[in-house]
């Protein structure tokens, strides 16, 4: 029986996917806040597709959206879907 490790290249490649996956997320959700918050509102509630989207891109994309002041709330989770909403303080202006 052969054994295989784990080399160094792998786990970096799945980071690198999974930042990337983050990313795009962050930059969907942006353009319907920015359409949103453009109409006065100061949420969004969006259902992702649970095939286009990893547990490790979805709490990247949290992570950033928190660390630019937005909260994010995970409202369901079901093997199919997952649905968030996000809400920010409206500026006056």
């Amino acid at each position: 029986m052969i054994i295989t490790g784990v080399n160094a290249s792998q786990p970096r490649k799945n980071a690198d996917e999974s930042a990337y996956g983050a990313i795009n997320v962050v930059q969907q959700l942006s353009q319907l806040i920015d359409a949103s918050r453009k109409d006065g509102q100061n949420s969004i509630t969006q259902t992702l597709n649970r095939k286009n989207i990893s547990d490790t891109a979805l709490k990247g994309a949290t992570s950033i959206l928190e660390d630019r002041g937005y909260n994010v709330e995970r409202l369901t989770t079901t093997p199919v879907h997952v649905t968030v909403k996000i809400t920010w303080q409206q500026t006056k202006g």
